[in-house]
Protein backbone atom coordinates (compact mmCIF):
# COMPACT_ATOMS: atom_id res chain seq x y z
CA UNK A 1 0.00 0.00 0.00
CA UNK A 2 1.12 3.86 -0.36
CA UNK A 3 0.29 6.78 1.41
CA UNK A 4 -2.97 8.35 1.49
CA UNK A 5 -3.02 12.23 1.06
CA UNK A 6 -6.26 12.62 2.95
CA UNK A 7 -4.70 10.96 6.03
CA UNK A 8 -1.68 12.16 5.67
CA UNK A 9 -2.08 15.93 5.40
CA UNK A 10 -4.60 15.78 8.34
CA UNK A 11 -2.22 14.15 10.72
CA UNK A 12 0.69 16.58 9.35
CA UNK A 13 -1.24 19.28 10.00
CA UNK A 14 -2.28 18.48 13.43
CA UNK A 15 1.15 17.64 14.23
CA UNK A 16 2.66 20.96 12.51
CA UNK A 17 -0.15 23.16 15.11
CA UNK A 18 1.30 20.75 18.27
CA UNK A 19 4.78 21.22 17.68
CA UNK A 20 5.07 25.07 16.02
CA UNK A 21 5.82 24.17 12.74
CA UNK A 22 5.57 27.33 9.91
CA UNK A 23 6.77 25.23 7.11
CA UNK A 24 7.35 21.68 6.18
CA UNK A 25 8.75 19.71 2.80
CA UNK A 26 8.10 15.89 2.88
CA UNK A 27 8.62 13.06 0.36
CA UNK A 28 8.99 9.54 -0.37
CA UNK A 29 11.10 7.64 -3.22
CA UNK A 30 11.73 4.45 -4.40
CA UNK A 31 15.46 3.99 -5.72
CA UNK A 32 13.66 5.47 -9.10
CA UNK A 33 11.63 7.65 -8.86
CA UNK A 34 9.32 10.25 -6.51
CA UNK A 35 6.55 8.66 -4.84
CA UNK A 36 4.83 11.55 -2.22
CA UNK A 37 5.51 14.39 -1.60
CA UNK A 38 3.88 17.42 0.88
CA UNK A 39 4.57 20.51 1.16
CA UNK A 40 3.14 23.02 3.68
CA UNK A 41 2.84 25.63 6.04
CA UNK A 42 4.82 29.42 5.07
CA UNK A 43 8.61 30.11 4.55
CA UNK A 44 8.06 32.87 7.20
CA UNK A 45 5.46 34.59 9.32
CA UNK A 46 5.16 37.77 7.77
CA UNK A 47 5.66 37.17 4.18
CA UNK A 48 3.48 34.02 4.28
CA UNK A 49 5.36 32.58 1.16
CA UNK A 50 4.34 28.72 0.56
CA UNK A 51 7.19 25.89 1.15
CA UNK A 52 7.79 24.58 -2.57
CA UNK A 53 9.69 21.68 -3.06
CA UNK A 54 12.05 23.92 -4.04
CA UNK A 55 12.44 25.56 -1.06
CA UNK A 56 15.92 25.71 0.51
CA UNK A 57 17.29 24.74 4.35
CA UNK A 58 19.60 24.06 6.52
CA UNK A 59 20.27 20.61 6.31
CA UNK A 60 22.45 20.67 9.12
CA UNK A 61 24.17 17.31 10.43
CA UNK A 62 22.74 15.20 7.53
CA UNK A 63 25.81 17.30 5.92
CA UNK A 64 27.69 14.07 7.69
CA UNK A 65 26.63 11.72 5.64
CA UNK A 66 28.02 13.50 2.51
CA UNK A 67 31.31 13.33 4.28
CA UNK A 68 31.11 9.62 5.33
CA UNK A 69 30.30 9.38 1.25
CA UNK A 70 33.06 11.20 -0.21
CA UNK A 71 35.34 9.40 2.43
CA UNK A 72 33.88 5.90 0.91
CA UNK A 73 34.59 7.22 -2.64
CA UNK A 74 38.13 8.22 -1.50
CA UNK A 75 38.93 4.54 0.10
CA UNK A 76 37.37 3.14 -2.92
CA UNK A 77 40.18 5.36 -5.08
CA UNK A 78 43.14 4.25 -2.13
CA UNK A 79 43.60 7.49 -1.17
CA UNK A 80 42.52 6.52 2.18
CA UNK A 81 41.94 3.36 4.23
CA UNK A 82 39.18 3.07 7.07
CA UNK A 83 41.19 1.50 9.15
CA UNK A 84 44.73 3.30 9.02
CA UNK A 85 45.70 5.35 11.89
CA UNK A 86 45.08 9.26 10.54
CA UNK A 87 48.72 9.29 11.83
CA UNK A 88 49.76 8.29 8.64
CA UNK A 89 48.35 10.73 6.02
CA UNK A 90 49.18 13.18 9.25
CA UNK A 91 52.70 12.72 10.80
CA UNK A 92 52.43 15.50 13.38
CA UNK A 93 48.28 14.48 14.41
CA UNK A 94 48.16 14.95 17.84
CA UNK A 95 45.29 14.45 20.73
CA UNK A 96 44.64 14.98 24.27
CA UNK A 97 45.15 11.29 24.76
CA UNK A 98 48.55 10.31 23.13
CA UNK A 99 47.31 6.30 22.63
CA UNK A 100 44.20 8.31 20.59
CA UNK A 101 46.41 10.03 18.93
CA UNK A 102 48.30 6.88 18.06
CA UNK A 103 45.20 4.74 16.92
CA UNK A 104 42.63 7.02 16.06
CA UNK A 105 41.13 6.01 12.50
CA UNK A 106 38.46 7.66 10.11
CA UNK A 107 36.11 4.64 11.08
CA UNK A 108 36.89 5.51 14.68
CA UNK A 109 35.55 9.24 13.67
CA UNK A 110 33.32 8.00 11.91
CA UNK A 111 31.08 5.84 14.15
CA UNK A 112 31.63 8.31 16.85
CA UNK A 113 34.14 6.51 19.35
CA UNK A 114 37.07 8.84 19.65
CA UNK A 115 36.67 9.72 22.81
CA UNK A 116 35.71 13.38 22.34
CA UNK A 117 32.32 14.68 23.25
CA UNK A 118 31.10 17.56 21.87
CA UNK A 119 32.87 20.35 22.00
CA UNK A 120 30.80 22.82 19.72
CA UNK A 121 31.77 25.94 21.17
CA UNK A 122 34.78 25.82 18.87
CA UNK A 123 33.05 27.40 15.94
CA UNK A 124 31.80 29.22 14.18
CA UNK A 125 35.68 30.52 13.58
CA UNK A 126 38.06 31.39 10.76
CA UNK A 127 40.77 29.30 11.36
CA UNK A 128 42.26 27.21 8.67
CA UNK A 129 41.93 23.66 8.64
CA UNK A 130 45.25 23.30 9.76
CA UNK A 131 44.62 25.22 12.57
CA UNK A 132 41.31 23.13 13.38
CA UNK A 133 43.57 20.10 13.50
CA UNK A 134 46.17 20.93 15.52
CA UNK A 135 43.71 22.30 18.32
CA UNK A 136 42.32 18.44 18.99
CA UNK A 137 45.33 18.30 21.12
CA UNK A 138 43.75 21.02 23.43
CA UNK A 139 40.36 18.80 23.67
CA UNK A 140 40.10 16.93 26.80
CA UNK A 141 37.82 13.40 25.91
CA UNK A 142 34.95 12.98 28.81
CA UNK A 143 35.82 8.72 28.17
CA UNK A 144 38.49 6.50 26.97
CA UNK A 145 39.13 6.29 23.12
CA UNK A 146 37.14 3.40 21.73
CA UNK A 147 35.15 2.97 24.93
CA UNK A 148 31.48 4.17 24.06
CA UNK A 149 29.96 6.23 21.45
CA UNK A 150 28.84 9.86 21.59
CA UNK A 151 28.14 12.55 19.11
CA UNK A 152 30.55 14.76 17.85
CA UNK A 153 31.02 17.26 15.20
CA UNK A 154 34.19 18.47 15.96
CA UNK A 155 35.55 14.93 14.92
CA UNK A 156 33.32 15.02 11.97
CA UNK A 157 34.85 18.20 10.91
CA UNK A 158 38.28 16.88 11.21
CA UNK A 159 37.64 13.81 8.89
CA UNK A 160 36.43 16.12 6.27
CA UNK A 161 39.77 17.89 6.36
CA UNK A 162 41.75 14.90 6.74
CA UNK A 163 40.15 13.60 3.18
CA UNK A 164 40.69 17.09 1.99
CA UNK A 165 44.18 16.90 3.04
CA UNK A 166 44.97 13.37 1.45
CA UNK A 167 43.44 14.16 -1.43
CA UNK A 168 44.99 17.55 -1.57
CA UNK A 169 41.60 19.55 -2.61
CA UNK A 170 39.33 21.58 -0.64
CA UNK A 171 36.77 19.99 1.30
CA UNK A 172 33.79 21.42 -0.98
CA UNK A 173 35.40 20.82 -4.32
CA UNK A 174 35.75 17.49 -3.60
CA UNK A 175 32.33 16.99 -2.62
CA UNK A 176 31.18 18.81 -5.48
CA UNK A 177 33.17 17.08 -7.81
CA UNK A 178 32.53 13.72 -6.63
CA UNK A 179 28.47 14.07 -5.41
CA UNK A 180 27.06 16.95 -6.38
CA UNK A 181 27.63 17.34 -9.64
CA UNK A 182 27.36 13.75 -10.79
CA UNK A 183 24.10 13.47 -8.84
CA UNK A 184 22.94 16.45 -10.37
CA UNK A 185 22.16 18.13 -7.13
CA UNK A 186 21.90 21.22 -8.93
CA UNK A 187 20.24 23.47 -6.29
CA UNK A 188 22.29 22.69 -3.22
CA UNK A 189 25.31 24.24 -1.38
CA UNK A 190 27.53 24.81 1.57
CA UNK A 191 26.91 28.25 2.63
CA UNK A 192 24.34 30.28 4.63
CA UNK A 193 24.47 33.24 3.11
CA UNK A 194 24.44 31.55 -0.39
CA UNK A 195 21.35 29.79 0.52
CA UNK A 196 19.87 33.48 1.28
CA UNK A 197 21.39 34.61 -2.41
CA UNK A 198 18.90 31.92 -3.89
CA UNK A 199 15.81 34.15 -2.52
CA UNK A 200 14.00 30.64 -2.32
CA UNK A 201 14.42 29.75 1.03
CA UNK A 202 12.55 28.90 4.37
CA UNK A 203 13.35 31.18 7.42
CA UNK A 204 14.53 29.79 10.80
CA UNK A 205 12.13 29.90 13.66
CA UNK A 206 13.07 29.50 17.14
CA UNK A 207 9.93 28.48 19.80
CA UNK A 208 10.61 30.87 22.99
CA UNK A 209 7.98 31.42 25.88
CA UNK A 210 5.72 30.14 23.62
CA UNK A 211 6.03 31.93 20.85
CA UNK A 212 7.57 31.82 17.01
CA UNK A 213 10.41 33.89 16.28
CA UNK A 214 12.61 34.71 13.30
CA UNK A 215 15.96 33.21 13.50
CA UNK A 216 19.01 34.78 11.62
CA UNK A 217 20.78 32.46 9.22
CA UNK A 218 24.04 30.80 11.14
CA UNK A 219 27.07 30.62 8.81
CA UNK A 220 28.71 27.06 10.02
CA UNK A 221 31.81 28.34 9.41
CA UNK A 222 34.83 25.95 10.91
CA UNK A 223 32.86 23.28 10.91
CA UNK A 224 32.12 22.75 7.06
CA UNK A 225 31.83 19.04 6.65
CA UNK A 226 29.95 18.44 9.62
CA UNK A 227 26.63 20.38 9.08
CA UNK A 228 26.67 23.17 6.26
CA UNK A 229 24.83 21.17 3.76
CA UNK A 230 21.36 23.89 2.08
CA UNK A 231 19.27 22.02 0.12
CA UNK A 232 15.36 21.33 -0.89
CA UNK A 233 13.10 18.58 -1.95
CA UNK A 234 14.53 18.77 -5.42
CA UNK A 235 17.93 17.26 -4.39
CA UNK A 236 16.95 15.49 -1.48
CA UNK A 237 15.25 13.25 -3.41
CA UNK A 238 18.22 12.68 -5.28
CA UNK A 239 20.45 12.17 -2.32
CA UNK A 240 18.38 9.24 -0.80
CA UNK A 241 17.71 7.40 -4.47
CA UNK A 242 21.16 7.46 -4.35
CA UNK A 243 22.04 5.92 -1.18
CA UNK A 244 18.84 3.53 -1.24
CA UNK A 245 20.39 2.18 -4.53
CA UNK A 246 23.80 1.82 -2.31
CA UNK A 247 25.98 3.67 -4.40
CA UNK A 248 24.18 3.60 -7.64
CA UNK A 249 22.33 6.64 -9.12
CA UNK A 250 21.01 6.60 -13.21
CA UNK A 251 22.49 3.33 -13.41
CA UNK A 252 26.44 4.89 -12.85
CA UNK A 253 28.08 3.57 -9.65
CA UNK A 254 29.61 6.30 -7.67
CA UNK A 255 31.02 4.31 -4.95
CA UNK A 256 31.20 0.61 -3.96
CA UNK A 257 28.51 -1.34 -2.64
CA UNK A 258 30.74 -2.60 -0.29
CA UNK A 259 31.71 0.62 1.41
CA UNK A 260 27.98 1.67 1.03
CA UNK A 261 27.14 -1.15 3.00
CA UNK A 262 29.63 -0.18 5.57
CA UNK A 263 28.23 2.99 5.95
CA UNK A 264 24.43 1.60 6.65
CA UNK A 265 25.66 -0.96 9.06
CA UNK A 266 25.96 -0.26 12.39
CA UNK A 267 29.62 -0.10 13.86
CA UNK A 268 28.97 1.26 17.46
CA UNK A 269 26.17 0.56 20.23
CA UNK A 270 24.00 3.80 21.07
CA UNK A 271 20.81 3.98 23.02
CA UNK A 272 18.07 5.98 21.23
CA UNK A 273 16.30 7.01 24.84
CA UNK A 274 13.73 8.38 24.60
CA UNK A 275 12.30 7.51 21.40
CA UNK A 276 11.62 3.66 22.07
CA UNK A 277 8.87 1.83 21.60
CA UNK A 278 7.69 -2.05 21.21
CA UNK A 279 7.28 -1.18 17.43
CA UNK A 280 10.65 0.66 17.40
CA UNK A 281 12.73 -0.93 20.21
CA UNK A 282 15.72 0.41 22.17
CA UNK A 283 18.40 -1.95 19.41
CA UNK A 284 20.91 -0.40 16.92
CA UNK A 285 23.85 2.23 16.93
CA UNK A 286 26.23 4.57 14.61
CA UNK A 287 27.21 3.49 10.79
CA UNK A 288 29.43 6.29 9.21
CA UNK A 289 27.72 9.13 8.55
CA UNK A 290 24.00 7.54 9.67
CA UNK A 291 21.98 5.92 11.97
CA UNK A 292 20.94 1.99 12.28
CA UNK A 293 17.86 0.54 14.01
CA UNK A 294 14.76 -1.24 13.92
CA UNK A 295 11.06 -0.36 13.34
CA UNK A 296 8.58 -3.41 13.12
CA UNK A 297 11.29 -5.35 12.40
CA UNK A 298 12.38 -3.64 9.42
CA UNK A 299 16.20 -1.71 9.13
CA UNK A 300 15.70 1.73 9.34
CA UNK A 301 18.99 4.04 8.80
CA UNK A 302 18.60 7.48 9.03
CA UNK A 303 20.28 10.81 10.16
CA UNK A 304 18.93 14.47 11.68
CA UNK A 305 19.85 17.34 11.38
CA UNK A 306 19.68 20.20 13.46
CA UNK A 307 21.04 24.14 13.49
CA UNK A 308 19.73 27.69 13.64
CA UNK A 309 16.23 27.75 13.49
CA UNK A 310 16.17 24.10 10.88
CA UNK A 311 15.88 20.62 11.50
CA UNK A 312 15.89 17.74 9.22
CA UNK A 313 15.68 14.10 8.63
CA UNK A 314 16.78 11.41 5.85
CA UNK A 315 15.63 8.16 6.09
CA UNK A 316 16.47 4.44 4.40
CA UNK A 317 14.56 1.50 4.48
CA UNK A 318 15.77 -1.08 1.96
CA UNK A 319 13.54 -4.00 2.80
CA UNK A 320 10.48 -1.81 1.82
CA UNK A 321 12.97 0.08 -1.33
CA UNK A 322 11.93 3.55 0.42
CA UNK A 323 13.69 6.70 1.21
CA UNK A 324 12.40 9.73 2.98
CA UNK A 325 13.25 13.23 3.50
CA UNK A 326 11.77 16.06 5.69
CA UNK A 327 12.35 19.60 6.71
CA UNK A 328 10.91 22.15 8.88
CA UNK A 329 12.13 25.92 9.98
CA UNK A 330 11.69 25.47 13.59
CA UNK A 331 14.65 25.11 15.46
CA UNK A 332 15.65 22.20 17.86
CA UNK A 333 14.18 19.74 18.25
CA UNK A 334 11.66 18.39 16.34
CA UNK A 335 12.27 14.42 16.72
CA UNK A 336 8.76 14.05 18.04
CA UNK A 337 7.35 15.52 15.21
CA UNK A 338 9.60 14.25 12.47
CA UNK A 339 8.49 10.56 13.86
CA UNK A 340 5.04 11.40 13.92
CA UNK A 341 5.52 11.61 10.41
CA UNK A 342 7.68 8.43 9.43
CA UNK A 343 5.84 6.36 11.42
CA UNK A 344 2.48 7.54 9.90
CA UNK A 345 4.14 6.70 6.66
CA UNK A 346 5.73 3.84 7.62
CA UNK A 347 2.16 1.86 8.72
CA UNK A 348 0.15 3.51 5.67
CA UNK A 349 2.92 2.12 4.08
CA UNK A 350 3.12 -1.43 5.34
CA UNK A 351 -1.02 -1.66 5.33
CA UNK A 352 -1.39 -1.62 9.31
CA UNK A 353 -3.82 -0.18 11.61
CA UNK A 354 -2.16 3.63 12.53
CA UNK A 355 -1.77 4.29 16.21
CA UNK A 356 -1.77 7.56 17.38
CA UNK A 357 1.57 8.32 17.20
CA UNK A 358 0.84 12.30 17.45
CA UNK A 359 0.09 11.02 21.19
CA UNK A 360 2.49 8.83 21.89
CA UNK A 361 5.20 10.90 20.91
CA UNK A 362 4.09 14.01 22.72
CA UNK A 363 3.49 11.62 25.90
CA UNK A 364 6.82 10.60 25.59
CA UNK A 365 8.82 13.77 25.49
CA UNK A 366 6.57 16.50 25.80
CA UNK A 367 6.10 19.66 22.85
CA UNK A 368 8.58 21.81 25.24
CA UNK A 369 11.72 23.18 23.14
CA UNK A 370 14.53 21.31 24.40
CA UNK A 371 16.94 24.11 23.23
CA UNK A 372 17.77 25.55 26.91
CA UNK A 373 20.39 24.49 29.18
CA UNK A 374 21.03 25.46 32.64
CA UNK A 375 24.17 24.96 34.13
CA UNK A 376 24.78 25.62 37.73
CA UNK A 377 27.67 27.25 39.54
CA UNK A 378 28.88 24.11 41.08
CA UNK A 379 30.21 23.72 37.39
CA UNK A 380 32.75 25.72 38.08
CA UNK A 381 33.69 25.19 41.58
CA UNK A 382 36.23 22.63 43.07
CA UNK A 383 39.59 24.40 42.16
CA UNK A 384 39.08 27.49 44.62
CA UNK A 385 36.67 29.17 46.77
CA UNK A 386 33.79 31.45 45.36
CA UNK A 387 35.41 34.19 47.39
CA UNK A 388 33.07 36.53 49.72
CA UNK A 389 34.24 39.49 48.02
CA UNK A 390 32.54 40.48 44.65
CA UNK A 391 35.71 41.28 42.23
CA UNK A 392 35.65 44.77 40.85
CA UNK A 393 34.85 45.23 36.75
CA UNK A 394 38.20 46.82 35.96
CA UNK A 395 39.84 43.51 37.83
CA UNK A 396 38.09 41.28 35.48
CA UNK A 397 38.32 43.30 32.37
CA UNK A 398 40.38 41.49 29.64
CA UNK A 399 41.10 39.34 27.04
CA UNK A 400 41.67 35.21 28.04
CA UNK A 401 42.08 32.65 25.59
CA UNK A 402 42.16 28.39 25.40
CA UNK A 403 44.26 27.04 22.92
CA UNK A 404 41.24 25.28 21.63
CA UNK A 405 38.52 27.68 22.35
CA UNK A 406 40.26 31.11 21.33
CA UNK A 407 39.50 34.57 22.60
CA UNK A 408 36.51 35.61 25.33
CA UNK A 409 36.66 39.19 26.01
CA UNK A 410 35.35 41.29 29.00
CA UNK A 411 34.76 44.56 29.64
CA UNK A 412 33.02 46.67 31.56
CA UNK A 413 29.94 48.54 30.12
CA UNK A 414 28.42 51.39 32.14
CA UNK A 415 27.68 49.52 35.71
CA UNK A 416 27.66 46.17 33.38
CA UNK A 417 30.38 43.67 32.79
CA UNK A 418 30.19 42.24 29.27
CA UNK A 419 31.38 38.90 27.61
CA UNK A 420 32.35 38.40 24.19
CA UNK A 421 32.37 35.26 22.54
CA UNK A 422 31.96 33.61 19.30
CA UNK A 423 30.32 36.52 17.20
CA UNK A 424 27.99 36.97 20.45
CA UNK A 425 27.93 39.74 23.45
CA UNK A 426 26.63 39.04 26.49
CA UNK A 427 25.75 40.64 29.89
CA UNK A 428 27.54 38.70 33.20
CA UNK A 429 24.40 38.84 36.02
CA UNK A 430 27.06 38.60 39.61
CA UNK A 431 25.90 35.49 42.24
CA UNK A 432 28.49 35.24 44.24
CA UNK A 433 32.02 36.27 45.30
CA UNK A 434 33.74 35.45 41.76
CA UNK A 435 31.24 33.71 39.89
CA UNK A 436 29.19 35.76 37.91
CA UNK A 437 26.42 34.12 35.23
CA UNK A 438 25.83 34.18 31.38
CA UNK A 439 22.51 33.58 29.94
CA UNK A 440 21.49 32.53 26.59
CA UNK A 441 25.16 31.32 25.08
CA UNK A 442 24.51 30.00 21.93
CA UNK A 443 26.56 26.67 20.99
CA UNK A 444 25.70 25.22 18.21
CA UNK A 445 21.99 24.43 19.02
CA UNK A 446 21.71 24.49 22.23
CA UNK A 447 20.71 28.47 24.44
CA UNK A 448 23.26 27.89 27.53
CA UNK A 449 23.16 29.79 30.81
CA UNK A 450 26.33 29.17 32.83
CA UNK A 451 28.22 30.15 35.57
CA UNK A 452 31.46 31.93 34.42
CA UNK A 453 34.01 31.91 37.25
CA UNK A 454 36.93 34.62 37.39
CA UNK A 455 40.01 32.86 39.05
CA UNK A 456 42.71 34.57 40.98
CA UNK A 457 46.17 34.53 42.14
CA UNK A 458 46.50 37.09 44.83
CA UNK A 459 44.62 40.56 43.95
CA UNK A 460 44.80 39.96 40.37
CA UNK A 461 42.71 37.91 38.24
CA UNK A 462 44.49 34.96 35.97
CA UNK A 463 41.91 32.86 34.47
CA UNK A 464 38.20 32.52 33.33
CA UNK A 465 36.59 29.50 34.06
CA UNK A 466 33.38 27.93 31.70
CA UNK A 467 31.47 24.89 31.45
CA UNK A 468 31.35 25.31 27.86
CA UNK A 469 31.42 21.34 27.29
CA UNK A 470 29.36 19.93 30.20
CA UNK A 471 30.76 16.72 30.30
CA UNK A 472 34.68 17.94 31.07
CA UNK A 473 36.09 20.22 33.60
CA UNK A 474 35.10 23.80 32.82
CA UNK A 475 37.16 25.57 30.19
CA UNK A 476 39.57 27.72 31.18
CA UNK A 477 40.61 30.61 29.34
CA UNK A 478 44.13 32.27 30.61
CA UNK A 479 44.10 35.70 30.36
CA UNK A 480 46.40 37.44 27.53
CA UNK A 481 45.93 41.45 28.56
CA UNK A 482 44.43 43.57 31.43
CA UNK A 483 41.81 45.30 29.23
CA UNK A 484 38.80 44.45 26.83
CA UNK A 485 37.93 45.12 23.83
CA UNK A 486 34.79 47.13 23.22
Amino acid sequence: MEISEKIFSKIAAEAMTEYHIPGLAFAVTDQNKTLFEYTDGVCDLVSRKPITRHTHFAMASCTKSVTAALIGMLVDEGVLDYDVPVKYYLNDFQMYDPFAAESLTLRDILCHRSGIGGHEGMWPSEMSHKEFLEKLRYLEPNVPFRYCSQYSSVMYTAAGYIAELAAGKPWEALVREKLIKPLGMTESGFSAEEMVRTGDYASGHYLYENRLEKMPVWEMRGAEPAASLYSNLEDMEKWVRFQLAEGLFEQRRLISKKNMQQMHQSQMARSFKPWVFDECPDVGGFGMGWMIRVYRGLKMIFHHGEIEGYCSLQVLVPQLNRAFVMMANRHSSCHGFFYTLLFTALDMILGIEIPDWGRRLSEKAGTASDAELVISADAVLGFEPCGDQRLSGSLCSGVYYHPAYGTVVVHEDGDNMIMEFRQQRLPLHHLEGNIYQVMRLKEDTLFMTLPVQFRTTGSKVNALAVPLEPSVAAIVFKKQTERGGQ
